[in-house]
């Protein structure tokens, strides 16, 4: 791959990989490919993808929290719970994943409609290109869409990945 994309991909001036770890076999050779011929690279650490462990269970979880804290979430779970009709689901098939996929968009384009920036989900060909993805996901167990209703009304969808027990958002 790296020698396709260093000798036989024309056409390009910039190459800017995001979320690729800079000392990862990949890259490494990649920048070496780069050198070789003549590129000049520079890497750089854009942002950090935190991450945390998490205990086997929602009651281990809320166990390592104070008490008031434990008191907090339980109550406004409760509270979202009975005064909302607040519901909350986990998508992992592929049969019916699209709709959660039209979901997410629609309220990542509620949020953004007020910004004149460009946002994911903007152009056909990135929405196509992760539907693709999802789907093809979906059908090896590894995709998640985790959803918030109030009301039946979708407030919150969260996209994710599950590979090796690991879930990445």
């Amino acid at each position: 791959f790296v020698g396709y994309m260093v000798n036989e991909l024309h056409g390009w001036d910039v190459l800017y990989l995001s979320d690729l770890v800079v000392d990862s076999f990949f890259g490494e050779l990649l920048a070496q490919q780069c050198v070789a011929i003549g590129h000049a690279i520079t890497k750089s650490v854009a942002a950090r993808i935190a991450y945390i462990a998490l205990p086997p269970s929602w009651d281990d979880y809320l166990a390592g929290l104070r008490r008031d804290r434990r008191y907090t979430i339980r109550n406004t779970r409760r509270k979202f719970e009975t005064q909302h009709h607040g519901q909350f689901y986990v998508r992992v098939e592929e049969d019916g994943i699209d709709e959660a996929v039209d979901r997410l968009i629609a309220l990542h384009h509620r949020r953004w409609q007020a910004k004149s920036e460009r946002h994911a989900f903007s152009s056909p060909e990135y929405v196509g290109f992760h539907r693709d993805v999802i789907h093809a996901c979906a059908r090896r167990g590894w995709i998640r869409f985790y959803s918030l209703e109030a009301n039946r009304v979708p407030v919150a969808v969260f996209y994710c990945y599950r590979f090796r027990n690991q879930i990445f958002y």
